[in-house]
């Protein structure tokens, strides 16, 4: 792995907003309680996720930690574009349903292997985005830095290790990436990311496969070329400079000890 490839895994920004939002009923405006709130931002993500093609049939899954450590997550075999809230799971780390009247998804170890290794994560968001889901099947990851904004959002993009879907295998391969990492290929399987809420979990899934795109355009037309190492400490230091990144990070603890 080149210089420049791995200063961009310092990159993660972690955000998580708490605010109440207000709806309008028949003219009147009732302040909804945050649960509430959650369940109706994973029926539009499961909705933008179907909408930009980053799902097909009932595909993907999501879900949010709730404030009590148990998780809000999508249904198993629904498809995600037409969710109602009332469809959601509540379960516990080990998947035990707490409430609903459907099973949670049988990937919810993908989720929990955030949940369990990253206090700052809040949300988790699985999608199979067309190019992505290409680099994944292929076997190559997405380490390269070439896009300032990718590197400003993601940073790198590694690739788990295969484990067949809904295993034990598969969670573990995340969980060991899931420490340095938002955003993570999974081998002949996808793209999963985290975030601190989920509207940056779905945003690093939408940019990830952006990114994909634009690396598969510029290898076909020639090549693509990495940002220098002193361009990529230059948006390090930038980032910093704007206060975006989380000094709690493993990946910013990991590299503040680097010596060079």
């Amino acid at each position: 792995m080149s210089k420049s490839s791995g200063m961009a895994s310092q990159f993660s920004r972690l955000h998580w907003s708490k605010q109440l939002d207000k709806k309008v009923h028949g003219g009147l405006i009732v302040r909804m309680t945050s649960h509430a709130i959650l369940r109706e931002r994973m029926v539009e993500i499961g909705r933008r996720l179907y909408d930009q093609g980053l799902i097909a049939a009932a595909d993907g899954n999501i879900s949010c930690r709730l404030p009590d450590g148990k998780v809000l997550i999508t249904p198993s075999g629904k498809a995600k574009g037409r969710l109602s809230p009332d469809d959601l799971v509540i379960i516990d780390l080990s998947g035990k349903v707490v409430a609903g009247s459907h099973d949670p998804s049988s990937e919810y170890k993908m989720h929990t292997a955030f949940y369990t290794v990253r206090d700052n994560i809040r949300a988790v968001v699985h999608a199979h985005p067309v190019y992505c889901t290409a680099y994944a099947v292929a076997g190559m990851d997405l380490v390269q830095p070439i896009l300032p904004e990718v590197l400003l959002s993601i940073g790198e993009i590694p690739l788990a290790e295969y484990g067949a879907p809904s295993t034990s295998e598969l969670a573990a391969s995340i969980e060991r990436l899931a420490r340095d990492h938002d955003t993570i290929l999974l081998r002949s399987h996808g793209l999963v990311a985290a975030g601190s809420d989920l509207e940056e979990a779905y945003n690093k899934i939408e940019l990830a496969e952006h990114f994909a795109k634009v690396l598969h355009a510029a290898e076909a037309i020639g090549g693509a070329r990495s940002l220098s190492d002193q361009q990529v400490e230059a948006l390090i230091l930038l980032k910093r400079s704007q206060k975006r990144e989380s000094t709690d990070h493993p990946a910013v603890r990991q590299t503040s000890g680097r010596k060079e």
